[in-house]
């Protein structure tokens, strides 16, 4: 669920997943520095219980959320709004090169009907003229979303519903959240700071 945002204190490498399994066969989650297995250069620092941190981590969430300003309220919106574009601008890149796909093809059976008609070509082109006028529509329906003004009521249960993302503990809810709350997690040898999304906002441990 931390994958990409824990960092080591000692060494600035990331904490990556790590799973081991005792002689009695009972598995132990945790995150390690990654230089911890390189050969040049060893990072002393310590690993990290899985479930401790990632429970540590959703508290510091939690508590942020509960106790959020007007300001504050207003950043996560607009931190969200960001996501949401992002994510519409990836689905649109790749609805695009599904476009330039459908043009190759579009080219080749027009070159292969100008050599020999065929039914079967037409229909295919005709096929994938349709598909492509889909798709340029998906584009252009994407492209016009734009962002909308909230108001505080509706911000607030905007607010509301993350919370309850957060206690139903679902795992791909829980990862949306903390991506978009927390920008990084710093382990050092004496303490664990989480660094938030919103200026001069950390939490020490």
């Amino acid at each position: 669920m931390l994958s990409g945002k824990v960092q080591c204190g000692e060494c600035g490498g990331s904490y990556v997943g790590k799973r081991t399994t005792n002689s009695r066969g009972n598995v132990y989650l945790s995150y390690i520095c990654c230089r911890k297995r390189n050969s040049n250069y060893k990072c002393k620092n310590h690993c990290v219980n899985r479930d401790w941190l990632e429970e540590y981590v959703l508290k510091i969430v939690d508590n942020y959320i509960s106790h959020l300003s007007h300001k504050q309220q207003h950043c996560i919106y607009k931190l969200c709004l960001e996501r949401v574009e992002n994510s519409h601008q990836s689905e649109i890149e790749v609805l695009k090169k599904e476009v330039r796909n459908i043009d190759k093809e579009l080219f080749r059976i027009a070159d292969v009907i100008t050599i020999a008609s065929s039914s079967t070509l037409i229909e295919k082109l005709t096929s994938l003229e349709q598909q492509k006028a889909e798709i340029q529509l998906q584009i252009e329906n994407l492209a016009k979303e734009k962002r909308k003004s909230l108001s505080e009521q509706e911000i607030g249960l905007f607010l509301i519903n993350f919370r309850k993302m957060l206690k139903e503990r679902s795992a791909p809810y829980l990862k949306e959240l903390v991506y978009l709350i927390v920008n990084k997690i710093i382990v050092n040898q004496e303490n664990v700071i989480v660094y938030l999304n919103v200026p001069n906002v950390k939490v020490n441990k």
